[in-house]
């Protein structure tokens, strides 16, 4: 399906030049609203550019382009009128059924598949309870019958307000112009004329960004969504505050994700040669904070790709295997250090890196084989690679490298011990379609 994005205001209550091409994290205004629609499947977009430069307009479609997106620039020489003059410039290239969208809006793209899944020829977002924008900045809406029938600012009883997401007929066309005959020029206005059905939600993550107020909001927010569920606590905890900090500085530069896995590896490689030749208590701290920061840049790799929407397979494998690396650099380089003691500590060392492995593998493997997160999440035992990294720093501050070793090696086989008991009960052997595909 096509998209189409109004991107001609000015936006003089944000910044001088157009709004939509304001930066945002790495991204314009613009761009993050077409790769927004493109990760909830559309390909074609459309965007109704005005104010500002031709040369930036068309640097933004040769952006999207190199990202296999097709996209069509409109001119509107009347952008300083209504976003219903912007609308019925794309006449002439739309299709029969398209998205709508503002370019100054950030929004989840869970929200364009809500609008696809509905079988209405018009329909809009319709927010009962805004959580991210003032209600008072917001474009009211009265719904009735499960139709919008009035949009406006300031609309008394409103029912919600309109989240800038729409879906739509080329019919709209028509009654875009005889509106603009009749000098109406606002899109909501003209929208609500076709009684388009309300999608509703309920605090969904949206954001308009209309000033420098609510342009810190939406990178504020940004960062915070960066986080997985699957974050360990010490990533939740630590890492990440910093690791947003410094994913918000590096969004906006050319380097890459996958350079910053090298880097994270690269510095767990040094924290592991670092203990391996540790004489000094001094020698030994350092390493262990070479560890928990390669832990820290070992997150922005990805959150950088979340920002950019460049996240891909190939990255996330890429970063699985350097970490998998990675882990066994390090506890090689804690036993290498500590093998005078005695050849025990081989074993120890062996049975940590065996645990830490069997931890990650048991992960993937679950995930590849039921295509979802393992039912072990509950009361889970702290041995992700976050926890571990953070044991092992502890124990470098605290110079006892057989004590991390046995640490590591004690959590990460207890907990996968309880995945398999707890898998064992959540997973029947054999489901309605044949047994489970096989590890």
């Amino acid at each position: 399906m096509q998209a189409i994005v109004l991107a001609a205001g000015a936006g003089t209550r944000l910044a001088r030049g157009p709004k939509a091409f304001v930066p945002l994290l790495g991204l314009t205004l613009a761009e993050r609203c077409v790769l927004a629609l493109s990760r909830a499947g559309l390909h074609e977009f459309v965007i109704v550019v005005g104010a500002g430069a031709q040369a930036a307009h068309q640097a933004l479609v040769n952006r999207l382009a190199r990202r296999g997106l097709r996209v069509t620039l409109v001119r509107n020489d009347a952008w300083h009128r209504g976003n219903a003059i912007s609308a019925l410039a794309a006449r002439a290239v739309a299709r029969d059924r398209f998205i709508l969208a503002m370019a100054d809006h950030v929004f989840d793209p869970g929200l364009v598949a809500s609008l696809l899944a509905s079988p209405a020829e018009f329909a809009v977002i319709v927010d009962r309870r805004p959580r991210y924008v003032r209600w008072d900045e917001a474009t009211h809406v009265r719904v009735e019958a499960g139709r919008v029938i009035n949009a406006r600012k300031g609309l008394e009883a409103a029912d919600g307000v309109d989240a800038g997401l729409f879906i739509s007929s080329a019919a709209i066309f028509d009654t875009l112009e005889a509106a603009a005959a009749e000098g109406v020029e606002s899109w909501s206005e003209v929208f609500a004329r076709m009684r388009p059905a309300a999608v509703w939600t309920e605090g969904a993550f949206w954001i308009d960004v209309d000033t420098a107020e609510d342009h810190a909001r939406a990178e504020k927010l940004l960062l915070s969504r960066l986080g997985k569920a699957e974050d360990g606590p010490v990533s939740r905890y630590l890492n990440r505050p910093i690791s947003r900090r410094i994913s918000r500085h590096l969004v906006a530069t050319r380097v890459r994700a996958n350079t910053i896995s090298a880097t994270s590896f690269l510095l767990s490689a040094a924290a592991g040669f670092a203990f391996g030749f540790a004489d000094t208590w001094a020698a030994a701290a350092l390493a262990g904070v070479l560890a928990q920061f390669a832990s820290i840049i070992d997150g922005v790799d990805g959150e950088i790709a979340r920002l950019r929407f460049e996240e891909s397979q190939l990255g996330g494998w890429l970063d699985a295997v350097l970490d998998r690396y990675a882990d066994v650099i390090v506890l090689g380089g804690i036993a290498w250090g500590a093998s005078a003691a005695g050849a025990y500590v081989w074993l120890v060392a062996v049975a940590a890196i065996l645990g830490a492995m069997a931890v990650s593998y048991t992960a993937a493997r679950y995930e590849a084989a039921f295509r979802a997160p393992g039912p072990w999440v509950r009361g889970a035992i702290p041995a992700k690679r976050d926890t571990r990294l953070f044991v092992v720093l502890v124990g470098g501050l605290a110079n006892a490298a057989l004590l991390t070793l046995l640490t590591i090696a004690v959590l990460s086989h207890a907990e996968v011990v309880r995945r398999l008991l707890v898998t064992s009960r959540a997973v029947p052997h054999v489901g309605p379609h044949g047994p489970p595909p096989r590890f």
